[in-house]
């Protein structure tokens, strides 16, 4: 599936670059494709999460002076920063953003107790690569960053104009066939959805539509943005009574069935303990030298000695590297090997120097 999305997306990105203008402003921002996890094939169960829009998506004149027309390349940076689960960081205090609703209905659909799970352990995070995520508005809103940088809003309508071949669920619904669709943009037309289908919904609750796509065999809920939902003290409920319909469907999961079985080989041939075993030895050695080593230090070392996250991918030398740190020298200090935990807090450093465990 994963290979029938990308290769669906790189040809509409290949359009996309052909219609907008050479004399592109700076501060347009780039189109926001869905993005798959690397593990969504693998998943027992395939979600995927719509929002509306992003806030700012880098800027378009800069990717186009970079990468020129290699759509192999722009669909690489336009998926990074979800590959990265950057994500985790975009979050906001009061809990009620669109990435605390996807990330508080991953827990409670997989029945994960610990509401830090994500950010606190790797092996949890192997979740965080099996869903999808998009926007029903592949370029946000003219008000949201373009106008802030002044762009003429004639060159910007140009872009929004050849953005809209993204703006269909039709793509990722037939190259990926979730289980699960769970759009967020209560305001959006049907048809982003329905593509003319003449389909019904059914009324869950106020602002939760359930709509079934025979095609796809997809559940869609169809809900306000969590913001109103927070505000109508709908944020988790909400969840609940998604959750408790897809029981009645049959859909249910907890956490020893994210994946199938062939997954369970890869996660137990990339044992986290085995890694923890390794890089505390390796912190050892190089306090006891005096010496550092930086995220992308270790990534390198980890991969030239053929380590492998527990999603079966290389590191890259960043979140998921810095993660590991953290997570290795908890390991040590809650197992009162408090020499290992010490000399992990201080071998181990970012790019700027500071220590890398905090």
């Amino acid at each position: 599936m994963k290979e029938d999305y990308e290769k669906t997306y790189k040809n509409l990105i290949s359009d996309f670059m052909k219609q907008i203008p050479d004399d592109l402003p700076y501060g347009i921002p780039c189109p926001m494709i869905p993005c798959v996890g690397d593990l969504y094939d693998n998943a027992n169960f395939r979600i995927a999460f719509f929002g509306m829009e992003t806030h700012g998506w880098g800027d378009l004149s800069e990717l186009k002076k970079n990468y020129g027309n290699n759509t192999t390349k722009i669909f690489n940076e336009l998926t990074a920063d979800f590959k990265d689960l950057a994500f985790l960081d975009w979050t906001n205090n009061f809990h009620t953003s669109f990435w605390d609703y996807v990330l508080t209905f991953l827990l409670k659909f997989y029945k994960i107790k610990n509401k830090n799970a994500f950010q606190e352990d790797e092996t949890f995070q192997m979740i965080l690569r099996s869903f999808i995520w998009g926007n029903t508005h592949s370029l946000e809103r003219y008000e949201i960053s373009a106008k802030q940088e002044n762009v003429d809003e004639k060159k910007w309508l140009k872009v929004k104009s050849a953005s809209e071949i993204f703006d269909s669920a039709k793509y990722i619904l037939d190259s990926c066939s979730p289980n699960v669709l769970i759009i967020t943009d209560w305001e959006q037309s049907e048809s982003w959805l329905l593509d003319n289908k003449q389909v019904n919904h059914k009324e869950l609750d106020d602002h939760i539509w359930y709509f079934y796509l025979a095609d796809s065999d997809t559940h869609v809920y169809w809900i306000a943005h969590p913001n109103w939902l927070a505000r109508n003290y709908k944020f988790e409920s909400s969840m609940d009574i998604i959750i408790s319909d897809l029981k009645k469907k049959n859909i249910e999961a907890n956490y020893d069935n994210v994946f199938k079985d062939n997954e369970t080989e890869i996660i137990k041939s990339n044992s986290f303990i085995q890694k923890y075993e390794y890089i505390g030895k390796l912190a050892i050695f190089l306090s006891s030298m005096k010496m550092f080593m930086s995220g992308m230090e270790l990534a390198n070392h980890l991969n030239r000695n053929g380590f492998k996250t527990s999603y079966n991918s290389e590191y890259v030398g960043t979140r998921g590297t810095y993660t590991l740190i953290r997570n290795c020298y908890h390991y040590f200090e809650e197992g009162n090997n408090k020499n290992i935990a010490d000399a992990i807090a201080t071998a181990f450093v970012k790019e700027n120097g500071s220590y890398a465990y905090e």
